[in-house]
């Protein structure tokens, strides 16, 4: 994708914008609109289910580990763990009934299968289970700057995750959280958040305020030294002004499921 512009934000500040302003009329007139965009995939969200508390279970032992599930890299010589094993057979039984996902994180580098040399993190778009690694997203005990710059790819990942177990797929049509990424540069070149679309299907998927969500996003990126994911989130508030859409009563049911990774 070519350099962003100054026309280039202000047709995803005036398209944000639009979304919100739909939704909100939708709801306000009981109405329901399908929205196609070109060039992506449509949501198939998990809309019946609102983000209330987080909730810390215990932790899998490094042992529990089977031998078909580990292996060491050719390239690097570190351990890695099989994400497939992960996703299908150790996290499911975990998720809560009143759960909306679970996310394993891991200091261990991963990898999907045959094929492959690794990936940052996998998630399943419909079985709501999803696995990331800090392996490959530098040293925080170097100095604030490298703190921050594991911190942002830790985001990232975490963000990029979580979107697919709401059942976003990958991004096409924009710079997006969502955009697929398959080396460290071009991760490191996708931004934190995302676009309008996949930004919408995350309030309908969760019930959000975006204002509030997006204020909340600028004051604790700005309290972690991240200023121009701050600066972006604080603009995207503003430019949304009061609207506080809510999600429908009646979601529609989710499509057959299908994986989805970075």
């Amino acid at each position: 994708m070519g350099k962003k512009t100054d026309a280039y934000d202000a047709e995803l500040e005036q398209l944000q914008l639009a979304v919100v302003k739909t939704q909100a009329w939708t709801i306000e007139h009981g109405l329901r609109v399908v929205i196609v965009l070109e060039g992506r995939d449509t949501a198939e969200p998990v809309l019946r289910f609102k983000l209330s508390q987080n909730r810390t279970l215990p932790d899998l032992p490094c042992d529990d580990v089977p031998a078909r599930a580990r292996r060491v890299n050719g390239f690097t010589d570190q351990p890695q763990w099989l994400t497939t094993w992960i996703l299908h057979e150790v996290l499911p039984p975990r998720l809560p009934a009143d759960g909306l996902a679970v996310l394993a994180l891991t200091a261990t580098d991963l990898w999907p299968g045959r094929g492959w040399n690794f990936v940052f993190g996998q998630a399943t778009l419909q079985a709501r289970v999803g696995v990331w690694s800090l392996a490959r997203n530098g040293d925080p005990d170097a100095g604030e700057a490298g703190y921050r710059e594991a911190l942002l790819r830790t985001l990232k990942t975490a963000a990029h995750e979580t979107g697919h177990m709401l059942s976003i797929r990958h991004c096409t049509a924009y710079e997006c959280g969502m955009c697929g990424s398959n080396s460290r540069p071009e991760s490191d070149r996708r931004p934190l958040a995302f676009c309008p679309g996949c930004e919408a299907k995350v309030w309908w998927a969760t019930g959000a305020d975006p204002v509030a969500r997006f204020t909340a996003l600028a004051d604790w990126c700005r309290a972690q030294g991240l200023a121009p994911e701050a600066d972006h989130f604080a603009r995207s508030a503003d430019a949304l002004g009061g609207a506080t859409p809510r999600p429908p009563a009646s979601p529609p049911a989710p499509a057959p499921s299908s994986p989805g990774s970075r």
